[in-house]
């Protein structure tokens, strides 16, 4: 029996993605927590590396404008709950030349 890491694990679920299947990676600020956790760093470069090889597309959703410490909302200089940081499994090149060439002979 293996017992993984949360890094280990999410790499691993990153990396079997099936078409269409979404989840959220990372919740907070990615670009600034990655600087500070390996961890955290490895699992977006990950992301990354799969967005580049087109198996998984990128997505983040804004959890909640940025506050400052006054209550204000500042997009320039206010914090929030930051990001959901979301991977979206592609379908294969080959999967969608295919699907495409049958729509067309249908219509």
């Amino acid at each position: 029996m293996s017992i993984f890491t949360t890094c280990e694990y999410l790499i691993k679920r990153l990396r079997e993605l099936q078409p269409r299947e979404r989840m959220i990676y990372h919740t907070g600020f990615l670009e600034s927590e990655r600087m500070r956790d390996p961890n955290i760093d490895a699992v977006a470069a990950t992301a990354y590396t799969l967005m580049e090889h087109e198996q998984v597309v990128l997505v983040q959703e804004r959890l909640g404008p940025p506050v400052t410490g006054y209550g204000m909302i500042d997009w320039q200089r206010g914090i929030g709950h930051g990001f959901k940081y979301m991977a979206i499994g592609c379908i294969p090149k080959a999967q969608l030349n295919l699907l495409t060439q049958l729509s067309t002979e249908i219509i």
